[in-house]
């Protein structure tokens, strides 16, 4: 599943969630099947900052969420330059 395909809500969710653990979590609850490469990046992802990541569905990488996004409401994927409204 990709990350365009969640409801708002599950984005919401998705967002805040911190630690690999926690995002296979919100996928186990929520009933979403994530692929293979999807749960590569996720278990040798970027998840030392301790910042929410989105998973970007253009490009494919995984972008991490910066404190200056948050300030300015959307995330620019640093890889293909595609938008997000957060």
């Amino acid at each position: 599943m990709e990350f365009k395909d969640l409801t708002d809500a599950q984005k919401a969710k998705a967002m805040v969630c911190k630690t690999p653990d926690e995002i296979l979590e919100f996928a186990k609850n929520e009933g979403i099947e994530l692929a293979e490469e999807q749960l590569e990046q996720i278990s040798g992802g970027d998840w030392t900052s301790g910042n929410p990541v989105i998973y970007c569905d253009e490009c494919h990488k995984t972008v991490e969420v910066t404190e200056e996004d948050k300030a300015r409401h959307r995330i620019v994927c640093p890889y293909c330059g595609t938008f997000y409204a957060l």
